[in-house]
């Protein structure tokens, strides 16, 4: 019988030390994880920061118009077609400086996507513009992604550039290139190989935002850019 208590004893060590190493395999495996989402992390901050500087050293560089400040009234509206739920007004403006933004508020449906555009009483021309800028401030929990379409005449013919991705907080300086051959159309079988057509009658200006989960995005200070003209220096004879 003693035999067999100092058998049980040790029984009960082992498994006991078996417990203790099992929770201390979880506990590294669960650290070595969160090290590597915080490694992630760091490295994403890192990213969205250099892809910052990068847009507004571009943004810096060119000669940049205000092309809708949306200060009002209210000239955009919601492609109720082509969009989930949505409502689209203007912020309150601000206390300070009195600037108002584009606030799209929206419920994810089955289009997963919001369509609001701008129609022009004229035609813009944008033919002399070689980017179009705009600040976009989200309030979704996670990444989603913006295009720019572009309607032009004769023949309302439909340009849609490619997607840009939206951080979580204010995006500024997304930038849309204006004469690169990277749209889609329905000429191009919805392949990004075209340039947009005669950029000297744009009609429609439309933005759209493909989010994960609803929320909010307002867009900001829309400008125009081209490069900056560049002073020629006269050449002197010695």
């Amino acid at each position: 019988m003693r035999r067999l208590g100092w058998l049980c004893v040790v029984v009960l060590l082992i498994g006991s030390i078996g417990c203790v190493s099992e929770a201390e395999r979880l506990k590294r495996q669960e650290a070595r994880i969160e090290a590597k989402r915080l490694e992630a992390e760091a490295a994403r901050k890192a990213n969205l920061a250099r892809e910052s500087l990068q847009r507004e050293q571009a943004v810096a560089a060119m000669q940049v118009i205000v092309a809708d400040d949306f200060g009002g009234p209210l000239r955009w509206q919601l492609d109720a077609r082509e969009s989930d739920a949505a409502k689209v007004a203007l912020t309150t403006p601000d206390a300070k400086t009195k600037e108002r933004a584009l606030e799209v508020s929206f419920t994810l449906g089955e289009k997963k996507k919001v369509v609001v555009n701008r129609r022009a009483t004229t035609a813009m021309d944008l033919s002399n513009h070689t980017a179009m800028i705009v600040d976009v401030k989200s309030d979704l929990k996670a990444d989603c992604v913006l295009s720019l379409a572009l309607h032009t005449q004769p023949g309302w013919k439909y340009f849609e550039s490619p997607k840009v991705t939206l951080s979580p907080g204010v995006n500024q300086n997304v930038i849309f290139r204006l004469q690169e051959a990277n749209f889609k159309t329905a000429e191009s079988k919805w392949q990004y190989t075209q340039k947009v057509a005669n950029l000297k009658a744009v009609t429609v200006v439309t933005f759209i935002v493909h989010p994960t989960t609803s929320g909010r995005v307002e867009f900001d200070n829309l400008r125009l850019g081209k490069p900056a003209a560049v002073k020629a220096e006269k050449a002197t004879k010695k």
